[in-house]
């Protein structure tokens, strides 16, 4: 089992946000989360990717319990999102944007990257390449250098869409990743 969701509950003072959800999805699994607008939908992605804290129940990755990390550990781990509101980096362009998105996995660190070794240059240039392909498989790899916030909307939701993928991820959870776009 990759993900297991075990009677989670998240309350905020009187409102029960997600009430005992509890289900697990192994690999190579396609899940969804369906429910009307309120429902607890991105309350519940929230809190297995360790932005909230259950009230109750756990979250166990790979038979990790996820209650004590952060966000960005648990996508070192490999979970990734997307937010049913888009949070891209408006003044960043769309390669930095997925270039944000596979931070996690570099390994060149503070002194490689200030005195620019080969090994630095080399990872950097890699992660551009990969970046560039994730572009490309999402369909915009002509935006590369154009700003993400001038992007026109389903543009900016598949650029979303590659920067959580740049993460290397096992597991990715797309919330509401249609919401807004019409059929083309």
């Amino acid at each position: 089992m990759t993900l297991a969701v075990q009677h989670v509950s998240k309350q905020f003072g009187g409102l029960m946000a997600v009430a005992d959800v509890d289900f697990a999805v192994n690999s190579g699994e396609i899940i969804g989360v369906i429910g009307p607008n309120g429902a607890g939908k991105t309350t519940l992605f929230n809190l297995i990717t360790g932005v909230l804290p259950p009230s109750s129940g756990q979250v166990v990755y790979r038979e990790q319990p996820l209650a004590s990390l952060k966000p960005h550990q648990i996508t070192e781990l490999g979970i990734a999102r997307t937010f049913q509101n888009i949070r891209l980096f408006g003044q960043l362009t769309a390669l930095e944007n997925i270039l944000v998105g596979a931070h996690c996995r570099m390994k060149a660190g503070l002194w490689s990257g200030i005195w620019r070794t080969g090994s630095q240059r080399a990872e950097e240039a890699a992660v551009r390449e990969k970046a560039q392909g994730l572009l490309q498989l999402v369909g915009i790899g002509e935006e590369a250098d154009t700003l993400a916030g001038s992007l026109p909307y389903g543009k900016q939701r598949r650029l979303e869409i590659a920067r959580a993928l740049a993460s290397d991820p096992d597991l990715v959870l797309l919330d509401e990743p249609a919401a807004g776009m019409n059929e083309s």
